[in-house]
């Protein structure tokens, strides 16, 4: 099977099988291959935000002390290759196909209807055992206790912040949401939490499990900050040399206030829930304080749509142009602007464009001296750099056909 189809079965996964939290799915599949995740050393992160940053910028100060070092992170903006790397480069595409071909054949042989991101992880697993990295960052996909990720005894577990998302899910109150993250945390493992997740719930867990607590204290200025420390943090515990931790904080991810342009000023940042949005705006005020600027949006319909408006009623926006992306998890724009005029915005500020391409270019030609900021969802970003010309790795996905193993397990 070739590289684009065995991506596009497993993106078919991930089209018709949906999420389906719990650990006995991944448990057997990765049983079935042999438990690779059990051949190297691991830090798993956690966290409504940041944890993808912080997995980074961990991996990246391990490389400075020259470790072979996986990193695990989600989503991609271009390529799915984007999510497991070692030492930086992503997997290759193929390995990538000859290593999901034996994650397929474990599914196919045990009846698993398994998720994308149940076959992605054994994926990510089978390939840093393959290669035999000194340590792997894992960053956990969605809540914690039953994320596919946490079959892991990591050295070191991190919680970066707790924040209402994915409430549907994880639970309607901070308590709750912060309770299934805190599942994470194992027998007489440190536990590094950061300074916006409740302090007394993790600890009460910290000490039923007698695992260290070690907490990031303090006000930040903005996000960045805020995920340089607990980044730091982390790093001390593991007894990291001060030179690779400052390597490990200087690396900024892409797509988290990444100045695309200069003449004009194009920031482009994936926060795309409320409490992201509301960093990254005291963030845009702190670095470029103007009056307004305008901003390009695209969100997923899985967010809390109303605060996130509420969020954005509180800017001084000059234009916003509402764009959605090709993903099926996209808000319609139509929706989000009759929510926004109830709000109050006013109609002549806002656009509407089914194409982020074409949303793009219209708001790049109206800037003249301004600032654009484009925030929102992952899927838009990847649009957005291929509108700018950058070449990068690209997967093409064809989701109008189920793999026949999709059709026989759904």
């Amino acid at each position: 099977m070739t590289y684009s189809a065995t991506i596009n079965k497993l993106f078919n996964a991930k089209m018709f099988g949906g999420i389906k939290l719990g650990l006995h799915q991944i448990e057997s599949l990765l049983c079935c291959l042999n438990n690779p995740h059990k051949d190297f050393k691991t830090i798993h992160v956690a966290g409504t935000n940041g944890k993808g940053s912080v997995s980074t910028k961990i991996a990246k100060a391990y490389e400075a002390m020259g470790a072979t070092v996986g990193l695990f992170t989600s989503p991609h903006i271009r390529s799915f290759r984007e999510r497991i790397q070692i030492n930086g480069q992503m997997i290759s595409e193929e390995e990538v196909t000859h290593l999901l071909a034996q994650v397929f054949e474990a599914q196919q042989s045990l009846n698993l209807s398994a998720t994308f991101f149940e076959l992605t992880t054994t994926l990510a697993f089978l390939y840093f055992s393959k290669c035999q990295v000194d340590i792997a960052i894992i960053e956990a996909g969605l809540g914690g206790r039953l994320d596919a990720t946490n079959v892991l005894m990591p050295e070191l577990s991190i919680i970066t912040t707790i924040d209402y998302d994915h409430m549907e899910i994880l639970g309607n109150t901070l308590e709750a949401i912060a309770l299934e993250k805190a599942g994470i945390i194992k027998m007489r493992t440190p536990i590094v939490i950061g300074p916006s997740v409740p302090k007394e719930i993790i600890a009460n867990i910290a000490t039923q499990k007698e695992a260290p607590l070690f907490c990031v204290e303090g006000q930040f200025h903005s996000y960045i900050e805020e995920n340089n420390a607990i980044a730091s943090k982390a790093l001390q515990q593991l007894k990291i040399p001060s030179h690779a931790i400052q390597a490990g904080i200087n690396h900024q991810p892409p797509c988290r206030f990444e100045c695309i342009s200069h003449h004009p000023t194009i920031l482009c940042d994936v926060a795309h829930n409320p409490s992201g949005l509301r960093a990254l705006f005291a963030h845009l005020r702190k670095t470029h304080p103007r009056s307004t600027y305008s901003l390009l949006l695209g969100l997923s319909k899985s967010k809390d749509i109303d605060e996130c408006i509420n969020v954005l009623s509180q800017e001084p926006i000059e234009h916003l142009y509402l764009v959605k992306s090709e993903s099926e998890r996209g808000i319609d724009v139509k929706d989000l602007k009759a929510r926004l005029l109830a709000k109050g915005f006013f109609p002549d500020r806002l656009s509407t464009y089914s194409s982020v391409r074409e949303g793009f270019e219209i708001a790049k030609a109206n800037l003249e001296d301004k600032l654009l900021l484009i925030t929102g969802t992952f899927f838009i970003m990847g649009e957005i750099r291929e509108a700018l010309g950058l070449i990068e790795p690209f997967d093409s996905i064809d989701l109008n056909e189920r793999s026949p193993l999709i059709e026989r397990n759904t």
